[in-house]
């Protein structure tokens, strides 16, 4: 029985070691190397029985000399359960993976081929909470950026591209991003569930302000908003302003008509805001332009009910559009935490070497 295969120079492969067993089942995404791997033993084997036959009758050759295969050769006649062969299997079913870990010797796909087992094997953990999906994803782009929502994604989206920060906008344009809900906790146990298998793994993560230390999550790169959350930093009188400006413009046909829009939208924006501000006081929960106010909750969500309903307009800015203001903040406006944040992403993202 075989117990291990060196692969040097093949396909996909540099140099990798394999251990083998009976039965043994290589799992795996797609384009992982499982095939690869069950092509080089195919090779092997068949090299070694037209070898075999070659050189049957003769001596010890003073010399190891090479066998022509055609792809005929390649062609399995018999099964193993018949012939009491030695059963190598390769799937990317996370159905066989469950069935086989624990019972019969489990190669994971996952970065450099390695054994999985039940003792304690982050891979192995990974690979059932999370799915071949995220291993795939991380061995491709060789970080991830961990956010409480896509609007966070978004946001960071739309700020790189209003401070053309160019190391950002590469960053952010495929990332693999996954989304833990301001839960440090959750980043570190995914993080972790898949670094044994790519040791070289970058991270980054970002978190509302939890009004507490954020815990050490080493070597994630963290960092926690100084105001309450990523929605604070698009909140202003001016971006309101503007944005009631731009889509005044958007909508209304033609220059005569658009000013008379924009002058109606703005005003009806300001009234709105004067309306939420005083119901904000009246219920003690302090001014919009707070940085500790949850401005979307507290603000931005009656905001934009008052506003569109004055306007006789269905509210075509629900929470998961908040990102479209983040285009209108004035650039004097935007904090430099911001920028801070966007270098940190860039630095994360150009470190990572990722497969993809």
């Amino acid at each position: 029985m075989l117990t291990h295969i060196t692969i040097r120079n093949f396909k996909r492969f540099g140099s990798v070691e394999i251990e083998l067993g009976s039965p043994v089942v290589l799992i795996g995404p797609n384009n992982s190397g499982k095939t690869s791997a069950m092509q080089a033993l195919a090779l092997w084997e068949t090299g070694l029985r037209r070898w075999n036959e070659k050189r049957a009758g003769q001596g010890k050759p003073g010399k190891r000399p090479g066998v022509a295969i055609n792809r005929r050769d390649l062609v399995a006649t018999d099964t193993a359960g018949e012939t009491g062969s030695q059963i190598i299997a390769a799937s990317h079913s996370e159905v066989l993976l469950n069935e086989a870990a624990g019972r019969h010797l489990v190669v994971a796909f996952v970065g450099d081929p390695h054994r999985l087992d039940n003792r304690g094997s982050q891979v192995l953990k990974a690979l059932r909470e999370f799915g071949f999906e995220h291993c795939y994803q991380a061995e491709q782009t060789g970080w991830v950026l961990y956010l409480e929502g896509s609007t966070d994604l978004a946001i960071l989206r739309a700020f790189a591209a209003r401070l053309d920060h160019a190391a950002a906008l590469r960053a952010l344009d495929r990332p693999f991003v996954h989304y833990v809900g301001n839960q440090p906790a959750a980043a570190a146990n995914h993080f972790h569930s898949l670094r044994e298998a790519l040791p070289a793994l970058r991270a980054a993560a970002l978190f509302d302000n939890l009004g507490k230390a954020l815990p050490k999550i080493a070597p994630i790169r963290c960092h926690m908003w100084k105001r309450r959350e990523i929605e604070n930093y698009v909140a202003t009188p001016r971006t309101l302003d503007r944005y009631v400006a731009a889509s005044a413009r958007e909508t209304t046909p033609g220059p005569l008509f658009a000013e008379s829009a924009q002058s109606t939208r703005v005003d009806a924006m300001r009234r709105s805001i004067e309306s939420v501000e005083a119901a904000m006081r009246k219920l003690g929960r302090g001014s919009p332009w707070d940085p500790t106010v949850k401005v979307t909750d507290d603000f931005l969500d009656p905001l934009f009910a008052d506003y569109f309903e004055q306007l006789g307009l269905p509210n075509v800015m629900p929470k998961k559009s908040y990102h479209v203001l983040a285009r209108h903040v004035p650039r004097d406006e935007i904090d430099p935490e911001v920028e801070g944040v966007l270098d940190m992403i860039g630095r994360v993202a150009d470190s990572a070497r990722g497969r993809g």
